[in-house]
Formats: C-alpha cells, sequence, structure tokens
C-alpha cells in the first residue's frame, strides 16, 4: 500500500514553491493614459492622398502633421476611419483641424475643417470626429461632427 504522506509531500511542496514564486512581486494596477484623439471618417468610395491634422491644446498650437497616403486605422459601416493623437488632455478649450485631400487631387479634391470644444477633466478619451463628403457639385466637404 502506498502511504499518502509519499504522495502528497511533492504535490506539497510544488504548491509551495509556486506560491514563493510571487514572493516579492508587487502589482500595480495602471491607469490608461488618456489621449485626446481626432478621428476623420471618409466614405469608402473616396482614396485619400493626404490628412492634414491641426492640435491646439491650451497650452498652445502643435506643429501640423502632414500624414501622406494614410493607412485607415478602421472601418465603421461605409466610411473609412483615419486617427490621430493629438497627447494628453489638459482642461480648457481645445481647437482641432483637419485638411483632406483625396486623389485625383484637383481643385474639388480638398477640403478643410476646425472645431473646438472644452475639456473639464470628465472626458476619459475624448474623441473630435470630422466627417468628409462630397456635396452635389463634386466637391469635397470635411464637417466637424463634434467630441465624443
Amino acid at each position: 500500500m502506498v502511504d499518502w504522506v509519499v504522495i502528497l509531500t511533492p504535490l506539497f511542496a510544488l504548491g509551495l514553491l509556486l506560491l514563493l514564486g510571487f514572493a516579492g512581486c508587487k502589482f500595480e494596477q495602471g491607469e490608461l493614459q488618456s489621449l485626446v484623439y481626432i478621428v476623420v471618417r471618409v466614405p469608402t468610395g473616396l482614396t485619400v492622398t493626404e490628412i492634414v491634422f491641426r492640435c491646439t491644446p491650451p497650452t498652445g498650437p502643435m506643429p501640423d502633421v502632414p500624414v501622406p497616403n494614410p493607412a485607415a486605422s478602421s472601418t465603421d459601416g461605409g466610411d473609412n476611419l483615419y486617427s490621430h493623437s493629438c497627447g494628453t488632455p489638459v482642461n480648457d478649450a481645445w481647437t482641432v483641424g483637419c485638411k483632406v485631400t483625396v486623389s485625383p487631387g484637383g481643385p474639388n479634391d480638398q477640403a478643410t475643417a476646425q472645431g473646438t470644444f472644452p475639456l473639464d477633466g470628465a472626458d476619459t478619451q475624448p474623441v473630435a470626429t470630422f466627417q468628409t463628403s462630397r456635396d452635389t457639385s463634386g466637391s469635397l466637404i470635411v464637417a466637424y461632427m463634434g467630441l465624443s
């Protein structure tokens, strides 16, 4: 007959060894870094050749960020979504903008828009959204849709 002590002692030692493996480890629950984003929605039928993102936090304007031939970060319904981070949220008024150019690049294939919004600390991941479309004459339009 097998003695239970012979069977249980190695299992107990293994459990104790696993517990001691975490000794000295310190778990710190980190917070996700909050960022202000610009998202530009462009119909999938349009080919974007450049987007210039503009962020003006309360601390002062940041340099414009031109992105030639951008890749869509995702797709939602019939729109490709292009996103850009403006950095960490600072409370007060922000101004964001974008200039979108689509192919073939003629005078009707470029449009600019900007929007202003306040931050008061309640927004954890503020997203300023712009929508791109064409009007009945075929000109490109970009509109600031608001903060979400």
